[in-house]
């Protein structure tokens, strides 16, 4: 009996249905079979005669809109939002301010002989270090080789490089070039590369209370060489990765980074530069004509 008053049930929404799709004008298109399909899952999904009338009504009016080609909802112009960055993605933070100037009233490059003292005298100093900044100034975004070479011009021949040691024997770092400085007699800075000739800027270190200025003390010690000309040079690299000795410089008219033997090379003393390349003859000498050939006149 149950089975039976389910399928009249059925058979009445169905007929129900139908008889509502005619009085809506429900097109052709929506056959009995497809009502009564959708009638064979009343009792999976349990929807009401309201939902099938809501739904029968949308599929109805939808037909008539497209069959009509009545267009549909205007079409508005695109509006700019206005945004700090031109864009709807979060803005980065407010850059810090900037620093105020350092005053560098005397400065001098501790020489190669003085290492010793320096170490001795600043032992027990605590440093604040400075490496590249977001701020991609100059002397962030140069090359570091480059930076080498102005330097070289500017200051002379570093402090320390990798020449005044023992490199047949491991080190703990293997620093390219170091320069240090006495700034306003009795502030030490020293200045490295950062990793190697392959890198970009340079890092400046000093004592930690002056950890906030050091922006600042980097641009004064540091910003001529904006302009200085670069200088012949030759230092020994070590690419820890590759577990490969190199002679890196410029010879005064390229970049050279040539790999080497450690056997290549002598112990405390530092390479030698190829002279036979300087700036001077980077320069184009102008080219002389060739020699005029006597020519035999021909027979008249």
């Amino acid at each position: 009996m149950r089975s039976r008053c389910r399928g009249l049930r059925a058979t009445v929404r169905c007929l129900s249905l139908l008889l509502l799709g005619l009085l809506l004008g429900l097109p052709a298109s929506v056959h009995a079979q497809d009502l009564t399909a959708q009638d064979s899952t009343v009792h999976a999904s349990s929807p009401t005669l309201i939902d099938r009338y809501r739904a029968a009504r949308f599929r109805v009016l939808s037909t008539q809109i497209l069959r009509a080609g009545e267009p549909g909802l205007p079409t508005l112009p695109a509006v700019r939002i206005p945004t700090p960055l031109d864009t709807l993605f979060a803005p980065p933070e407010d850059p810090a301010p900037e620093p105020s100037g350092f005053q560098i009233t005397d400065r001098r490059v501790v020489l190669a002989l003085e290492r010793a003292w320096f170490d001795t005298t600043f032992a027990d100093t605590e440093w604040a270090y400075l490496g590249q900044s977001r701020r991609f100034t100059f002397l962030d975004t140069t090359a570091t080789r480059d930076l080498r070479a102005r330097m070289q011009t500017a200051f002379g021949s570093p402090t320390e490089t990798l020449g005044d040691f023992d490199l047949r024997e491991p080190r703990d770092e293997y620093v390219q070039f170091e320069y240090r400085f006495i700034v306003n007699e009795t502030l030490p800075v020293i200045v490295t590369d950062v990793t190697g000739p392959k890198g970009r800027g340079v890092i400046v270190s000093t004592e930690a209370r002056y950890r906030d200025s050091l922006f600042a003390l980097r641009r004064a010690l540091l910003d001529t060489l904006r302009h200085a000309p670069r200088a012949p040079y030759v230092d020994y690299f070590y690419d820890a990765e590759a577990e490969q000795w190199y002679r890196t410089g410029f010879d005064g008219r390229s970049f050279f980074h040539t790999p080497i033997s450690v056997s290549a090379t002598t112990p405390h003393r530092r390479p030698v530069l190829d002279t036979t390349r300087t700036e001077t003859e980077s320069s184009p000498q102008p080219r002389s004509p060739p020699p005029r050939r006597n020519l035999p006149r021909p027979d008249r």
